[in-house]
């Protein structure tokens, strides 16, 4: 049992969040065991990151998607050496924004941060998108994770 004076709220919702995330893109992802996705999180610092970026009050679409970008492909290159196979984009983004949404976004909802991030993107979401034809025909795939 851990010790409730060195366990705050935060460190509860990043424990919850490295689970949610994990749960949110394992299916059809060789070698990305929970462990293995929250290890990831952990040795990326995300949670750091995250704070870096709330603490930003200039912070704005174009901000947010170099850094994500960064973030996601040293979260692949992590995932891949902690013995996760081949992550795809789709799956680090979902990682991220999973993470972002159930341990930042409580903390931090009146951010310049919450504003740009993006929303996990889900089947629905992208079938939808596909119905209405706006954004792009038939995909070979429409789990965002494939992409």
């Amino acid at each position: 049992m851990c010790d409730s004076k060195n366990y705050s709220s935060k460190d509860h919702f990043h424990r919850f969040a490295c689970w949610t995330a994990a749960m949110a893109v394992q299916r059809g992802f060789a070698g990305a065991k929970t462990e293995v996705i929250a290890k990831a999180i952990d040795d990326i610092e995300l949670a750091k990151e995250f704070e870096n970026l709330a603490t930003l009050q200039d912070i704005d679409t174009a901000i947010y998607v170099r850094q994500h970008e960064h973030i996601s492909k040293e979260l692949a290159t992590t995932l891949q050496k902690n013995g996760a196979l081949r992550p795809k984009y789709g799956q680090t983004a979902k990682i991220i924004a999973i993470y972002f949404k159930t341990a930042v976004l409580p903390f931090h909802l009146d951010t310049a941060l919450a504003k740009v991030a993006h929303p996990p993107i889900d089947r629905q979401l992208l079938e939808s998108l596909a119905k209405c034809g706006k954004y792009y025909k038939e995909p070979k795939s429409r789990a965002w994770t494939k992409f």
